[in-house]
């Protein structure tokens, strides 16, 4: 599914408690997240809440070495 291997159990923790684990969703189908309801699975998504919380993820990710893609209100993806 993806060519690096940075997603581990550590990790998927911390973003957890970055982001709060309900905002943590592993093989997540995009077409939920997309305005025309299209898209294959995310490794990983991640919706943090607060701005302090999306620091911590994408300082998280960062550390990891974990590629990071953000997408917004997926208004602009096919």
């Amino acid at each position: 599914m993806h060519d690096y291997d940075s997603f581990n159990e550590d990790v998927i923790c911390t973003l957890g408690a970055a982001a709060g684990e309900d905002n943590v969703a592993l093989v997540e189908p995009m077409s939920r997240h997309t305005t025309f309801q299209i898209g294959g699975p995310a490794d990983v998504l991640v919706t943090p809440e607060t701005p302090e919380a999306l620091v911590k993820v994408l300082d998280t990710c960062a550390i990891a070495g974990v590629p990071v893609t953000v997408v917004g209100n997926g208004s602009d993806l096919l």
